[in-house]
């Protein structure tokens, strides 16, 4: 296993111990392994990792929002085949809920993204921290 990879395992153990450091952590993820897929008919939040454990994180973390998530796991076209783990989440209200407490988009267009973290979020050390860990 690599450094990075014992890292994240490690780090994806970590106990919370606040909602509020669930959502700094989530809004990390959200920036990084999230894609928000917008079309027509319906929308999309779909997380893309490599890392099993981290996998298992995201989705206990989205459970919060919905129970209406769909887990996968898919080879990689890659020179290394690492497997990737998606989560897809397809609940159109409780996307909008969560973009809306990750402070991800602005006024709720969903074209219009917001990358900066915003500072309610990461209100004290440990809030930064759980941030960070994503």
């Amino acid at each position: 296993m690599s450094f990075s990879n014992d890292l994240k395992n490690e780090t994806s153990r970590i106990h919370l111990t606040s909602s509020k450091l669930m959502l700094a952590e989530l809004s990390g993820f959200v920036r990084t392994c999230g894609e928000l897929k917008n079309t027509k008919d319906n929308i999309s939040l779909e997380f893309v990792t490599e890392n099993a454990s981290i996998a298992r994180r995201i989705f206990t973390f989205l459970k919060s929002y919905t129970s209406e998530l769909e887990a996968y796991k898919k080879k990689s076209n890659q020179l290394n085949k690492n497997s990737n783990y998606l989560i897809v989440m397809k609940d159109k209200y409780a996307i909008d809920d969560l973009l809306y407490d990750t402070d991800f988009v602005i006024n709720g267009q969903y074209d219009n993204k917001k990358y900066v973290v915003n500072e309610y979020i990461v209100k004290t050390d440990d809030e930064l921290r759980a941030y960070l860990r994503s």
